[in-house]
């Protein structure tokens, strides 16, 4: 059995357990991150090993996916090579699901010169170092870090980009204008708020699809279940100045970021066991392919029934309102 798996097995005992783990690793985190192995796209599958990429579109399909629904695909062309398909003719199957009716979206996470030239990231991630300057993101230039196929969706003729720096996703189809059209609306407006692309998504009850990527990689929108004015925990966020550049035009954003210190306390892998368990979060492995999927109204029905007010962080009373 490998370390990966005592972990996971370990941790399954309790929430309260997974915590624990996770803090001991946060509060050691400049010792122990000289043992961090090296991180990839996804996750591992045989690149030699054909896949019938049909098969994943037939399985959304008849797992209720249908047209004029929102999609959003946390993807690795990487674990779809054996598919031997470019990454449009991907996108192009994946939004034939749904057609103009509806929309595909996907994270197109960005990296900033600024934090890397600021020191190590994973050493400085808890200090939450990002208040100490100002950050800029290029809407059209800024590098994406989050895979190829949203690389390729950007830069659709019809695509639409989220003006919000962080977790901005990029959509295709009927609903991608009105998706983005608020992101950066408000006092103080966070990444998955109320006028955030996540919420709309959230919203519409959109389904939440996982291809080749890690269970972990890919449900981002459960946090607009704690950016809500009743979220109970104290102390939630920090504030974080962008200057946001779109071609010629500049805006300054004053924008709120979950304070890191808070990762500490995601019972994460308990949280995944808890949606499979309960039916809402759907996986099969399709040609050696993880697939997973959920939609947004069950998820977030699941989450507001859970007794912890703030699951599925299990925060300290100490830190709560």
């Amino acid at each position: 059995m490998g370390l990966g798996s005592i972990y996971h097995k370990l941790v399954l005992t309790s929430p309260l357990v997974e915590v624990a783990i996770r803090c001991l690793y946060w509060n050691n985190v400049k010792t122990l991150k000289k043992f961090r192995g090296s991180s990839s796209e996804g996750v591992h599958v045989d690149e030699a090993k054909p896949i019938d990429f049909d098969k994943i579109i037939a399985h959304l399909r008849e797992n209720g996916v249908k047209k004029d629904d929102i999609m959003v695909i946390h993807s690795s062309f990487n674990a779809l090579a054996g598919a031997k398909l470019s990454a449009e003719e991907v996108i192009d199957k994946l939004y034939s699901l749904v057609d103009e009716g509806g929309s595909l979206a996907m994270p197109a996470i960005r990296s900033f010169e600024e934090e890397s030239n600021y020191g190590d990231y994973i050493e400085n991630y808890m200090d939450d170092v990002a208040k100490n300057f100002t950050t800029v993101y290029n809407i059209y230039q800024s590098p994406v870090t989050a895979g190829l196929l949203p690389f390729t969706l950007m830069r659709y003729d019809d695509a639409v980009i989220s003006r919000f720096p962080l977790n901005p996703l990029t959509a295709i189809g009927a609903h991608a204008e009105a998706m983005m059209e608020h992101n950066i609306e408000g006092e103080l407006p966070t990444a998955h708020g109320p006028n955030s692309a996540w919420a709309y998504c959230s919203n519409h009850d959109a389904w939440n699809i996982g291809i080749g990527v890690d269970i972990k990689d890919y449900l981002t929108i459960f946090h607009v279940s704690q950016e809500v004015p009743e979220w109970p925990v104290k102390d939630w966020y920090f504030e974080r100045d962008f200057i946001i550049k779109k071609s010629k035009r500049e805006t300054s954003l004053r924008i709120r970021e979950r304070r890191h210190i808070w990762t500490k306390y995601l019972a994460e892998s308990n949280f995944y066991n808890d949606l499979i368990k309960a039916g809402i979060l759907k996986t099969a492995i399709i040609d050696g392919v993880p697939v997973y999927t959920c939609r947004s109204k069950a998820l977030f029905k699941f989450i507001k029934e859970q007794k912890n007010p703030s699951y599925p962080y299990f925060v300290p009373k100490k830190y709560r309102k």
